[in-house]
């Protein structure tokens, strides 16, 4: 198993991959999934892979086009909302009991949201604080039996 700054960087990484692609994302992320494919012994896979390094290519604005239908806005409604609490809910709704949950975990444990404004079970937020719990070696059982009853884990 990974150690815990090892899996912290994949959570990062995770959380990161998971915004809306910036320009600068192109810079930035491509040379830290090769660190963490390298890391992870994971050469083969580093390969396959091709960076997308004009942000003003077509294949940069086919990624911002399919994160916006897939995360955002599609025809018929999100394809994949990135809020837990949708998947919690038996309504499908956004800020309901599930998110006031996460949010009260996540001060529980010390940690708030740098913006009030930002919704707490969104998954950048999610793998944000896993990073943090396992960059402070705090995934401990007790805790990741909370997550499992949140469904964080």
């Amino acid at each position: 198993m990974a150690g815990h700054k090892q899996l912290s960087a994949i959570y990062r990484f995770l959380a990161r991959a998971m915004r809306y692609p910036e320009k600068s994302c192109l810079k930035d992320n491509f040379p830290r999934l090769s660190n963490l494919l390298e890391s992870l012994g994971w050469q083969a896979e580093m390969r396959g892979l091709q960076p997308c390094d004009a942000p003003a290519s077509k294949a940069f604005e086919d990624l911002q086009v399919e994160y916006t239908r897939l995360f955002i806005n599609s025809l018929g409604g999100v394809l994949a909302p990135p809020y837990g609490s949708v998947y919690l809910s038996k309504s499908g709704a956004l800020f309901n009991e599930a998110t006031e949950a996460v949010k009260k975990f996540y001060h529980q444990q010390g940690f708030t949201l740098a913006d009030n404004r930002e919704v707490a079970d969104h998954i950048v937020n999610e793998l944000e604080f896993l990073a943090l719990l396992a960059a402070n070696n705090m995934m401990t059982v007790e805790i990741s039996g909370r997550l499992k009853k949140l469904n964080l884990a």
